[in-house]
């Protein structure tokens, strides 16, 4: 049996074979059978890419916001950056321990802004700013709120462990 399994054949392969040979070098992969380093890392890295300019915390976030509306000017296109960074606020802020009701009020503040963007397409406003000036005024807020609830026993920087 063995034998006759070994031999060779001279009939056609079957519909059957064809796709068992097909699967098993898909399956398998062919040369050397998997992702180079460098491949796998490329790949990794598109799945979780992060802007160069990504606020490290609310803290990072708060400085940048308040730098940028010192520089943007009313009648000119938003900073592309700054831009950015209002937009991601919402998802900066809920890595927060703040509160969801506190989260809320900061992401209401946070659409009436982006809104208020589209709504003017390339050109900042006085309106844009003034939402702005009181989306950070919240955003410091907050950052007193979270100041207030770490323990007293630890540094400013050393958060504790849940």
């Amino acid at each position: 049996m063995i034998h006759r399994f070994f031999t060779c054949r001279s009939e056609p392969l079957s519909v059957m074979g064809i796709l068992a040979i097909v699967t098993i070098i898909v399956v398998g992969g062919c040369g050397s059978g998997a992702l180079q380093e460098g491949e796998r890392q490329a790949s990794r890295q598109a799945d979780h890419f992060v802007s160069a300019h990504w606020p490290t915390d609310l803290s990072d976030l708060v400085m940048k916001l308040s730098e940028a509306l010192n520089r943007q000017q009313t009648g000119v296109a938003p900073d592309p950056e700054l831009v950015d960074w209002i937009q991601w606020t919402s998802e900066i802020v809920a890595d927060t321990d703040l509160t969801e009701s506190e989260w809320n009020s900061i992401d209401q503040q946070v659409r009436r802004l982006t809104d208020q963007l589209r709504r003017e397409r390339e050109t900042w406003t006085t309106t844009t700013q003034d939402l702005l000036r009181r989306l950070l005024e919240q955003l410091k807020a907050s950052e007193e709120i979270l100041q207030s609830r770490r323990s007293p026993f630890l540094p400013a920087n050393i958060q504790e462990d849940d």
